[in-house]
């Protein structure tokens, strides 16, 4: 069991939006004791834009709670970033979401809470923990709206952050949020929600961002299933499994189907040759603690916006996982993240390392 939210002292991470805003409205009105924090990620980008700063210290001067800035640039950049340019260079598409959840929000940023003397952290969140009583552990749940469930970026977490994890919103639906805001006054309805890669500079894209970087452009061929050159692609770095935008040959649509690093070769094919029935995962999190026996039964989500599928999850070489789903899913994508479910519950999950053919 953990302390109760009521007199308790909670850092409340904000990021100057409508969700962080009005989880410390639902903190207030429980009898927490709340601090706001906005955190300095990377220079000139989305999600700590001054704007956003600016939006963060008038909702926490509305709230009457105290607010300061943490820099967090450089465990941003060594956590994250750095992973994030890593992978892209192996030819893998990356989510930097699920890291940045792990090792910044409830790493650096929940340590530096325990250090000052909080009992937990907050963020807005949709997504639900659970004391188990009888296991005494914390689970990980989705969060009531389907829609704004946010439990798969958060597959990473465990039983050293989640018994200080707060999720004030994880019991409410997005459009509930934003009529209890206009009740009270609140302007954030043209306020755009953070998105993923929120670090890239406002106006730009991530090939401008890695054109930035010296990212080289490395043109190769462009090879279709049947092993025929069919066109001439600007660089692997500028696709991932799945893609069709940005194709631009005869005779489409055509979807990228893998990156080829030896022959630095993209290869393409129609939609119904995307679909595979396997994958294997590494760098594996159970949230609580490792399936009793193997093969495991669950549904396991292959993106964010995907649905979650049934599968038989199998152990594979001791550190590595086997997801069998039991129909062919379309894009499973190296770099990007396999989440289990059973029910409304995230067991946990690992890295796509690649499709079995």
């Amino acid at each position: 069991m953990r302390k109760k939210v009521e007199n308790s002292k909670v850092l409340l991470a904000m990021s100057g939006g409508v969700d962080s805003s009005f989880a410390g409205y639902l903190l207030r009105e429980k009898g927490a004791e709340v601090s706001g924090v906005f955190l300095h990620l990377h220079p000139n980008s989305r999600c700590c834009s001054s704007e956003a700063e600016l939006r963060a210290r008038g909702t926490a001067k509305r709230l009457g709670i105290p607010f300061q800035i943490l820099d967090a640039r450089e465990v941003f950049g060594k956590k994250v970033l750095d992973n994030f340019l890593e992978r892209i260079k192996m030819g893998l598409t990356p989510n930097p979401c699920t890291v940045c959840n792990e090792r910044v929000k409830f790493g650096f940023l929940l340590n530096y809470a325990l250090e000052n003397g909080f009992d937990f952290l907050a963020t807005g969140h949709y997504s639900r923990v659970v004391f188990d009583p009888q296991k005494e552990v914390f689970r990980l749940f989705k969060g009531r709206d389907p829609r704004k469930d946010q439990s798969y970026m958060l597959y990473r977490l465990n039983q050293k952050s989640l018994p200080h994890a707060l999720f004030p919103l994880g019991e409410w639906s997005k459009e509930e949020v934003f009529q209890k805001t206009r009740e009270l006054g609140w302007e954030f309805q043209d306020v755009k929600e953070s998105q993923d890669l929120c670090f890239l500079p406002p106006q730009t894209t991530l090939i401008q961002f890695l054109e930035g970087l010296g990212f080289p452009k490395n043109p190769g061929p462009i090879i279709d299933s049947s092993g025929k050159i069919i066109g001439t692609h600007p660089g692997l770095h500028l696709y991932t499994v799945g893609q069709r935008k940005g194709i631009k040959l005869p005779g489409g649509p055509f979807y990228v189907l893998k990156m080829d690093l030896e022959r630095n070769a993209l290869i393409v094919g129609r939609r119904e040759e995307g679909r595979r029935k396997a994958l294997i995962a590494g760098e594996i999190n159970w949230v609580c603690e490792p399936p009793e026996a193997f093969p495991l039964q669950a549904k396991a989500r292959i993106r964010y916006g995907h649905r979650e599928a049934p599968a038989k999850i199998e152990l594979f070489n001791n550190d590595r996982l086997k997801v069998v789903f039991k129909e062919p899913q379309f894009a499973i994508t190296p770099g990007q993240s396999v989440v289990f479910y059973q029910g409304e519950e995230v067991l946990g999950g690992g890295v796509i390392l690649g499709p079995l053919e």
